[in-house]
């Protein structure tokens, strides 16, 4: 516990290093260069609130259909024969991975 306390002592009397202690002066600017950005920074903020916002919308999307039931049938058909010759032509390795394991017992 002793090592953590001894930074602490390290830490001086709580005085800042003056040349550091505080940010430096931003440069003072007219009432009219503080208007000219205030009304710029109202445009873009009245752009934006006119603009589509998240909340607005459908938020359940139509479903649609991408392909007809007799052309996914087809693919699968398709991707299972070609899965069935490639497990003939011994492509696939045995044993599964390691996110689905083949079983010992047989």
């Amino acid at each position: 516990m002793q090592a953590l306390g001894a930074g602490a002592w390290a830490q001086g009397a709580g005085e800042a290093d003056p040349s550091q202690a505080k940010a430096r002066p931003a440069p003072q600017t007219t009432p009219s260069e503080r208007a000219a950005a205030r009304k710029e920074r109202m445009a873009q903020g009245r752009q934006t609130a006119r603009g589509a916002q998240l909340s607005e919308g459908d938020p359940k999307p139509s479903a649609q259909a991408r392909l007809s039931r007799a052309e996914r049938q087809a693919e699968n058909a398709r991707r299972l024969q070609a899965n069935r010759q490639a497990n003939r032509r011994g492509e696939f390795a045995r044993g599964g991975n390691a996110d689905a394991p083949e079983s010992g017992r047989r």
